[in-house]
């Protein structure tokens, strides 16, 4: 059968494939490091030491910078959660989609969490420099609890923006506009040109080259881990006001 990977049918030992997946588990922490150091943290230091006094907040560049956070992001959450399940060596190609799925699905979590955290301080300072109130007329300031300042409206509402802002366009549109032309027409049309430089090969040679220089272009399981993401990141919505529903699962 196709889904079975001969070469990996040495390895039959349960200990081994565990030791290979705690050690993936490790490359994936090590690669939400790089992601957290490299990419998050100079944006949550910007946003984080921005002036908000008198409601001022943070221009276009920035959105579109955090917008690219996310997707660089998610990107290198792929690449390195595919590297993880395939050497991991299970026998079966389901097995090793499935751990994939797993993977990134657990990878993608910890960067929502830890944006929605980010986001929570930032919009916290935004509403204390608007010198926001709740309710019952308590400056938002002067609430000490995390439950009175998260169910103000205020917080709520900065919140939901930026869970808005996290699902479109970043996670909802751009990584799916630009997955295609980056794994698959790129690849394609970089292995066309190397095959055509080659007098020498061609026909069925070509044909035989083609799939080989175009690697990873099979079908997987990720599209099965991004709609698992989607749908986490849509049904965060409900903890927020109602008026944010109809776009969210709109997109």
């Amino acid at each position: 059968p196709q889904s079975v990977q001969w070469p990996n049918c040495a390895n039959t030992d349960l200990w081994f494939k565990a030791k290979r997946i705690l050690m993936g588990v490790g490359v994936i922490c090590l690669g939400l490091a790089v992601w957290v150091v490299a990419f998050y943290l100079p944006y949550a230091w910007f946003s984080l030491t921005f002036n908000y006094s008198y409601g001022r907040e943070p221009g276009l560049m920035a959105g579109v910078t955090f917008s690219m956070v996310v997707v660089a992001g998610n990107l290198l959450m792929y690449q390195v959660c595919s590297i993880t399940a395939v050497n991991a060596k299970f026998i079966y190609i389901d097995d090793r989609e499935v751990c994939y799925m797993l993977c990134y699905c657990f990878a993608c979590t910890f960067n929502v969490v830890l944006d929605l955290c980010c986001t929570y301080k930032v919009a916290y300072k935004i509403n204390v420099g608007l010198r926001q109130k709740t309710y019952d007329g308590h400056l938002l300031e002067n609430i000490q609890t995390f439950a009175g300042r998260f169910e103000s409206y205020a917080m709520q509402r900065l919140l939901a923006n930026n869970l808005w802002a996290y699902a479109f366009p970043a996670t909802f549109l751009i990584g799916f506009v630009a997955e295609p032309i980056a794994t698959i027409y790129a690849p394609f049309k970089v292995a066309c040109q190397i095959i055509g430089s080659q007098p020498s090969v061609g026909g069925f040679m070509a044909e035989q080259l083609m799939p080989a220089l175009i690697a990873g272009t099979e079908y997987d399981l990720s599209r099965y881990a991004d709609v698992l993401l989607n749908i986490m990141i849509a049904v965060l919505i409900f903890f927020f006001p109602g008026g944010f529903n109809i776009q969210m699962f709109g997109a």
